[in-house]
């Protein structure tokens, strides 16, 4: 009867493992951008401003025409736009516009391969950047 016992603890904490073990191998098999996008949809339930609802994105998207951004040469055109677009909303220097576009695009640079093969993760790259529009103290993202 011991016998029996310990053999089924043991056949299901085997199960059990196997479990968790497939349950790891399904999380680490999820592309990068479909997780930025779950924690998007949590951010955006708390109210919190995400890409995914970001007016850089709208611009972004009307570059794009479709949302699926294929080359850099697209993204630093919606990011250019986008920061004409603030330069004239806020009244800015347009000086400055050209100043914060070139830092960021070089900053982008630094993950060359990123911004010549994964557009996407470069613009989430972007909009998460720390650079500040000069003499606002704003990044990209707010």
């Amino acid at each position: 009867k011991n016998k029996l016992k310990q053999d089924l603890k043991t056949e299901l904490q085997v199960e059990f493992q196997q479990k968790i073990d497939n349950l790891e191998k399904d999380m680490k098999g999820l592309k990068t951008e479909q997780v930025a996008q779950k924690e998007a949809i949590a951010r955006l339930a708390l109210g919190g401003k995400t890409f995914f609802n970001s007016n850089f994105k709208k611009a972004y998207d009307k570059v794009c025409k479709t949302n699926s951004l294929k080359h850099q040469d697209q993204l630093f055109a919606a990011l250019r736009q986008f920061i004409e677009a603030f330069v004239k909303l806020e009244n800015k220097e347009p000086k400055d516009g050209e100043d914060f576009f070139d830092l960021l695009q070089e900053e982008a640079f630094e993950n060359k391969s990123e911004v010549l093969g994964k557009v996407r993760s470069a613009t989430q790259r972007l909009w998460t950047s720390g650079i500040k529009f000069p003499r606002t103290g704003r990044e990209l993202c707010s």
